[in-house]
């Protein structure tokens, strides 16, 4: 099953240098016409320079991970190698926030709503931070959060999840068996949250949960699709296997999926804002696609950046893009894309 996973980036240093990063046309609103150029903002890191950026809100706030100075060394066959510790963080106006953690090695942030609140995961456990402060929810990751603080996540190993005025509760998969995989990407204002979920031959398809009830959503005429985000509009983009199992973007709305097709090699459409512009990645970088045509974020950005986009990770109303980057040495940084 192709399900969506929280992104993961390892930075590890072999004992006598650095191993490197492990990375692993229906419309309900007007589809606004991609802007002909972006400026580019590093957002940054803390510490080690390396950081990725995963969700951004309204005011333009970004959510992420960035890796400090801190490490532990742990036998890798015959090395040490040594795991530089990530953090999730705040960035805005120009400034990180260090959100701290619940331990261990890896802590992501993913999401942050209108008023700031964020959500994650750290040390195996989805974690909110409001007002400064970071709050275990229990077993996990936190994915999505929306402007009523509602929180939709996974477990690490199985099931999706909605956290609705503080309690936590398991949403329904599709398979008819025990044991079926499911998984919380995205929610909305409207309480609708999408994933992924086996459904009763065993194939992952892309889902929405409304009220309790789980609603397939289908493929383009294969086997297999997953929803990684969904707008205040309903309309939800991710991937979905064609006829021939090809892997194309899809923008799903009104109870129906169009095939957007493809821009590269296995693309995935990441986020929707609410006027329909989705970004997402593949095998030619970071994209955005707006009134039916893709283009790649590289050729939208400034000449010699030094950085090649490869992957696009949310966006705004307000047409702003958090994108991740690698420089020529292969160093991540998150940035933040703005019209004009």
């Amino acid at each position: 099953m192709k399900l969506r996973l929280p992104p993961i980036a390892l930075s590890l240093a072999l004992s006598g240098g650095v191993a490197g990063s492990l990375i692993a046309a229906a419309a309900a609103a007007p589809a606004m016409a991609a802007t002909s150029t972006y400026t580019m903002t590093d957002l940054g890191s803390l510490g080690y320079g390396v950081s990725r950026g995963f969700g951004i809100n309204a005011g333009g706030e970004v959510a992420g991970q960035s890796y400090t100075n801190k490490t532990v060394q742990f036998p890798c066959g015959r090395h040490i190698c040594t795991a530089h510790i990530s953090h999730p963080f705040s960035w805005i106006a120009g400034t990180m926030t260090d959100l701290g953690t619940l331990g261990g090695i890896i802590s992501q942030a993913f999401a942050v709503n209108r008023t700031g609140d964020i959500v994650g995961g750290s040390n195996g456990e989805a974690f909110l931070v409001h007002n400064g402060k970071m709050t275990d929810l229990g077993p996990g990751a936190a994915s999505g959060i929306n402007d009523s603080g509602e929180i939709a996540g996974s477990t690490s190993c199985c099931h999706a999840f909605l956290i609705s005025g503080g309690k936590r509760a398991t949403l329904p998969d599709l398979s008819s068996y025990a044991g079926g995989l499911s998984s919380a990407s995205g929610i909305n204002s409207n309480h609708q949250i999408v994933g992924g979920s086996d459904n009763a031959q065993g194939y992952g398809h892309a889902v929405m949960w409304s009220n309790g009830t789980i609603t397939d959503l289908g493929t383009l005429g294969g086997t297999q699709s997953a929803a990684y985000a969904i707008n205040d509009l309903g309309q939800v983009t991710g991937w979905a296997h064609t006829a021939s199992e090809a892997t194309h973007v899809f923008l799903w709305s009104g109870g129906k999926m169009t095939d957007l097709g493809t821009f590269g090699l296995d693309p995935v459409g990441e986020a929707v804002n609410n006027h329909g512009v989705i970004v997402g990645q593949s095998g030619v970088g970071a994209w955005v696609w707006s009134g039916g045509t893709f283009q790649n974020l590289n050729s939208l950005i400034p000449p010699g950046s030094g950085f090649t986009l490869d992957n696009a990770t949310a966006i705004n109303d307000n047409g702003q893009i958090v994108a991740n980057g690698y420089n020529s040495v292969g160093q991540e940084h998150a940035f933040q894309l703005t019209p004009g």
